[in-house]
């Protein structure tokens, strides 16, 4: 297509705004990476070898023709100078190099010496590279087109799209992009720490990042055997940052060395190194700013008080983990079905804050059975009990024959080991040797200080309503509207919850003003021993307990409501749990709906057609219309005074969880998908519908690998007019790339969607409204003709896949809302990572410990402006390597749009004295850079605001060549960053 309208070469302009430091000559290769037809000299090619020492069997003066007529009349009329590139070579064709070259020497002299026999003008055939072609063609002095779109959707042909790569292997795409995420973090930590020669390491985990994006790993082109060997990969470059992170946060927190940090399986909600009592977390930002970001620690149920760096208790909550996420195979030995949920505010900016977490003892109080005098004499059996008022009583100790047994006559029920490990819920006793305390009744005294505490606590989340809380009375009713509901609830309505216990109970009214709410729930004391023969104290009813524990806001319960809410964002539901609507706090209100859905992957072997396979690459369903995933439909709400979710399982094998956090102005979407079923022998492509009334018109922005936005229009292209594709292909035609965000908008309501993928995905707006995102394939054709099935296993079945979207919905033509979203996906690509803690001689470690050591860290002095991001921070040598970004573009911000950094003070512990800028790969300095100056034909300045509307099409003019000079780096005048451009310094420093 772009071969007949004469486009190439030519220079992108995807970043117009930084001038001609951006251009770049692109040429597409004539035949790929492929010989011309008919000279492909590898081991598996058919085409002669062209043969000159046999007279009688010598094919040179027909090669030679045939050559040539490849080359004047099919290929060098689409170039626009004399300088015609031939590529020989072929996809895994060179296994053996010496009859490659001996062939193309033959070729070549036989050409240069016999080819005027055979066309009028001269021919000369040679060696050459990349930059000797450029330097051939740039002499020449060419007027080049431009391109301002990109190459996507990649076609085969009409019916064939190669937009399935955007989502295939979605745990490849993953753990890349978790790859490059902890190597960032490790490069800061080597240059703050101060650590040791870390070169060899650091090789090893460029290599592998560098690796997972070639464009067959990466777009996932390959056999199970090879996906295996990657991912493993993946696995080793997180082992080795690792390492490089304990050393690092333990001088950097003047913890003992012999502190070790891990990372957890967070995918699965499984951690085995918060099993004990006491821990702490260490949460690093890699960002240039102060993150808030929510954490969920998978913890055993208890109730736990978290501090912060100042010793502030912290409020939180426990929460159910979703079923779907529970029956996951293999989750582990330290499986859990709670999470500990709280917001950890303000992370410093590359820096780190850490948290402690003690789960807290409640003490035993339970009835000591009386104690008989014992008669020698007695024939009576005895039983052999252990007594129950050893205060520091652990789990190990349950299993151990040490502590003091009584002789009973009467004949009591046995207490055998499984009725001990029932307590504690656990069943294996490596598991137990991690405890040191077990929780036990509670006095009785706290008890009742807990049953007046938490009657003056009556959140309105045990009802039906979202009200504040209110003045009690005898009877008080509240009243609150939404969009679409009024709800009306008294403190006398009875709820029900399903968790922990399916019991009823009621809610009183009493009233009492002994307490009033606090930022935490503190129910206990500090540990306190009391030795007590004989108690009448009832035996602990758990039940009760974790019901109290539910009503004063720190155990989520399920709830009755129609909605989840917090300050900024309500969704609304109907008594079915189907999505209605979704209203902000600022006004705005769109119905909104979620569907798991999935296409039928076509079979063209079985169908009987001549279309190409669909496989890695190519998406293509057998039917254009989706079918619902909806076989098994369970949903249920749970709230907290920290996060409500709502959490729905469509079946079996997909779900979904939305939570709403307190304080956070955009909703989570916690996605599961797998095994996909295939009982029926047919690929599946499953896929999330977001469905809402916003009229878009077929428009859509996705991002460029997430830096600038693009514009899409629906079965539309912005250089040329695509092929009249059947129903079926204009669906994978519709399909393009999403790294970091999608977004559709509604220019007359003036509202925006935006979501935003936890990895690459393919997405597409196919209906008004509508926002889908591709979430997993399993196929069983293969396009590549490799046996790169897409049938991804584990466990001995399908694969299952867990990941999270974001979406913000705001007003379109608020520019503030644009930038906090291009901050919102920097905080979501290389966001605050989540360490835990233990020390390998003893497990638990105790707060006075933790308090000793620095748990909040900057290695920022100062505050970066707004748009401006420290992309690499990385020891060079004895120097520094830095590169500064500014990640907003041109069309977010009114003023300031060019960002001033001030980098001598910038670092707390080094002072940067000198800076020497460097290309943005930082292999030439800046100064010895000459990039090659282009003539070019007239272009828009605005991509966006022209495609698809003609009536804003204003052509600007090449400004010419200019002869811009070599500025040095002042640090007293500042770097200058205009909108998206990157600048890169090689930087001398002092430790301060």
């Amino acid at each position: 297509m772009r071969n007949s309208k004469l486009i190439n070469p030519f220079l992108p302009l995807f970043l117009v705004s930084l001038g001609q430091d951006t251009d770049i000559y692109t040429h597409k290769l004539f035949d790929g990476y492929w010989s011309p037809p008919g000279f492909c000299f590898g081991g598996f090619c058919n085409d002669p070898l062209i043969i000159t020492s046999d007279a009688t069997f010598s094919n040179v003066e027909e090669r030679v023709k045939v050559f040539l007529h490849q080359i004047t009349q099919r290929q060098s009329p689409y170039y626009t100078t004399r300088n015609v590139m031939v590529v020989m070579g072929t996809r895994l064709g060179y296994h053996d190099a010496n009859t490659w070259f001996d062939n193309i020497d033959k070729l070549i002299a036989n050409v240069n010496s016999r080819q005027s026999n055979y066309n009028k003008g001269k021919v000369y055939l040679f060696y050459s590279t990349p930059a000797c072609y450029l330097k051939a063609v740039h002499s020449a002095s060419p007027k080049l087109s431009t391109k301002q779109d990109d190459f996507f959707p990649f076609t085969y042909d009409k019916d064939t799209h190669a937009s399935g790569m955007y989502t295939s292997r979605p745990v490849i795409k993953y753990l890349a992009r978790e790859v490059h995420h902890y190597i960032q973090i490790a490069k800061q930590l080597q240059v703050f720490a101060q650590l040791g020669n870390n070169d060899r390491r650091f090789e090893e985990l460029m290599w592998i990042s560098g690796v997972l994006q070639d464009h067959t790993i990466i777009t996932g082109g390959m056999r199970p055997h090879v996906t295996e060997y990657y991912a493993r990969k993946a696995f080793l470059a997180r082992e080795i940052c690792l390492q490089i992170f304990r050393p690092a946060l333990n001088i950097l927190r003047k913890s003992p060395k012999e502190m070790i940090y891990y990372s957890c399986q967070f995918n699965v909600s499984s951690c085995w190194t918060l099993e004990g009592n006491r821990f702490f977390i260490v949460i690093y930002n890699p960002l240039s700013w102060p993150v808030t970001m929510p954490v969920r620690l998978p913890v055993t149920r208890g109730i736990y008080t978290i501090y912060d760096p100042k010793g502030v208790k912290q409020n939180h909550s426990v929460f159910s983990i979703p079923d779907l996420v529970k029956s996951i195979p293999h989750r582990g030995d330290y499986a859990t079905e709670d999470e500990i949920v709280f917001i950890a505010e303000s992370i410093p900016p590359l820096g780190f804050k850490s948290y402690y977490i003690d789960r807290v003892t409640i003490r035993s109080r339970t009835k000591r059975s009386i104690i008989k005098k014992l008669n020698k004499n007695s024939k009576k059996k005895k039983y052999l009990t252990r007594q129950t008022n050893n205060l520091k009583i652990d789990d190990k100790s349950l299993l151990d024959d040490i502590p003091e047994y009584e002789y009973f006559e009467d004949a009591t029920e046995k207490i055998s080991p499984s009725s001990k490990l029932n307590l504690v819920n656990v069943s294996k006793v490596k598991e137990l040797e991690m405890y040191t305390d077990f929780v036990f009744t509670p006095p009785p005294q706290k008890v009742l200080e807990i049953d007046e505490e938490l009657e003056a606590q009556k959140i309105v989340l045990q009802s039906s309503s979202t009200a504040a809380p209110v003045p009690f009375t005898t009877r008080t009713t509240t009243t609150t509207s939404t969009s679409t509901t009024a709800s009306t609830s008294t403190f006398t309505t009875t709820s029900t919850t399903k968790r922990p216990f399916t019991t009823t109970t009621t809610a009183t009214t009493k009233a009492t003003t002994k307490k009033t709410t606090p930022n935490y729930v503190e129910y206990y004391d500090e540990d306190t021993t009391e030795n007590i023969v004989e108690s009448t104290t009832p035996y602990f009813d758990f039940e009760k307990y974790y019901r109290r524990m539910e009503k004063s806001g720190y155990h989520s319960m399920e709830s009755s409501d129609n909605f989840i809410k917090n300050e900024y964002i309500q969704i609304n539901f109907n008594d079915k749990r189907k999505l209605l609507s979704i209203a902000l706090s600022n006004g705005v209100s769109i119905s909104f709906d979620i569907q798991l859905c999935y296409y039928v992957s076509d079979d063209p072997t079985k169908l009987g057609t001549d279309k190409k396979k669909p496989g890695p690459y190519i998406f293509r369903p057998m039917d254009p219309q989706p079918l619902l995933i909806s076989d098994n439909l369970e949903a249920k709400v749970l709230k907290s005074d920290i996060v409500e979710e709502l959490q729905i399982k469509f079946s079996n094998y997909a779900g979904v969880t939305l939570r709403l956090y307190k304080g956070l102005p955009t909703i989570e979407l916690d996605w599961i998908v797998g095994p996909i079923p295939v009982y029926d022998d047919l690929g599946k492509e499953i896929f999330i519908r977001y469905v809402t009334d916003l009229n878009n018109k077929g428009v859509f922005y996705t991002d460029s690998n997430g830096r600038q936005t693009i514009k899409r229009i629906r079965e539309v292209r912005p250089t040329y007019t695509p092929t009249i594709m059947d129903a079926a292909s204009a669906v994978a035609g519709n399909f393009y790339p999403v790294t970091s965000k999608i977004y559709i908008e509604d220019l007359e309501k003036n509202i925006r969607l935006s979501i935003f993928p936890d990895r690459s995905q393919g997405g597409t707006s196919l209906l008004d409204g509508n926002v889908d995102l591709m979430l997993h394939r399993r196929i069983f054709t293969d396009d590549s003709g490799i046996q790169a099935y897409l049938n991804e296993t584990e466990f001995g079945q399908g694969l299952i896949v867990r990941g999270t979207h974001h979406l913000y919905i705001s007003k379109a033509d608020f520019r503030p809302n644009k930038v906090f979203e291009k901050k919102f996906a920097k905080e979501l690509e290389l966001g605050p990572k989540v360490f835990t803690s233990i020390h390998p001689s003893y497990f638990n470690i105790s707060y006075d410990a933790w308090k000793d050591n620095t748990n909040e860290y900057s290695a920022l002095r100062m505050k970066v402006p707004i748009g401006i991001h420290v992309l690499t921070v990385e020891k060079w040598h004895d120097k520094l390597l830095i590169r500064l970004e500014n990640y907003l573009e041109k069309s977010d911000v009114v003023r300031n749009r060019v960002k001033k950094v001030f980098i001598t003070d910038l670092f707390r512990d080094f002072r940067i004295t000198e800076l020497k800028e460097t290309t943005l790969s930082a292999h030439i300095w800046l100064e010895d850079y000459f990039p090659l100056q282009w003539q070019k034909e007239k272009f828009v300045k605005n991509f966006n605001q022209v495609y698809g509307n003609i009536s804003n099409l204003v052509f600007s003019e090449d400004s010419g060549f200019s002869d811009r000079p070599f500025t040095r780096v002042n640090l007293d005048r500042g770097i200058d960053l205009k909108p998206q451009q990157i600048r890169t310094f090689v930087a001398s420093y002092v430790r301060l």
